[in-house]
């Protein structure tokens, strides 16, 4: 598809089934797609990434599927698995949207961050 604008990513998400991540490598750090495609409650495939923010976002048997990095043949399972289980997509679907809204809302990051940053100049001040 190359490169999809801003604007247009909504409509992609929405008519998607799924969300795979194959990531392989830490630069990857959060995955902040996964949470674009969760906000439109879409489960997520991703690849375990050791050390990385990737493994946080999507939650195992929550909100997708987490395989072994650079399996190939766990991604397409963990994808057809998703797509024959009408129960546990609906409940991964529902899920995501649960966990973007819980821990990801705007208010919610700004207060983490506020925490983070009072935490940080306290340490300083010590």
């Amino acid at each position: 598809l190359g490169r999809i604008s801003d604007s247009a990513l909504p409509t992609y998400y929405h008519f998607c089934d799924l969300f795979c991540l194959p990531s392989i490598y830490r630069s990857e750090m959060s995955g902040v797609v996964q949470l674009e495609a969760m906000a439109m409650g879409k489960p997520v495939v991703s690849s375990l990434i050791k050390r990385s923010g990737v493994n946080l976002v999507n939650i195992d048997g929550e909100t997708g599927i987490v395989v072994e990095a650079k399996n190939s043949k766990a991604i397409a399972n963990a994808c057809t698995k998703l797509l024959d289980d009408s129960k546990l997509y609906n409940k991964m679907c529902r899920n995501s949207v649960k966990t973007v809204k819980a821990k990801y809302s705007k208010d919610k990051v700004i207060k983490q961050l506020v925490s983070i940053y009072k935490d940080l100049l306290s340490q300083k001040n010590v």
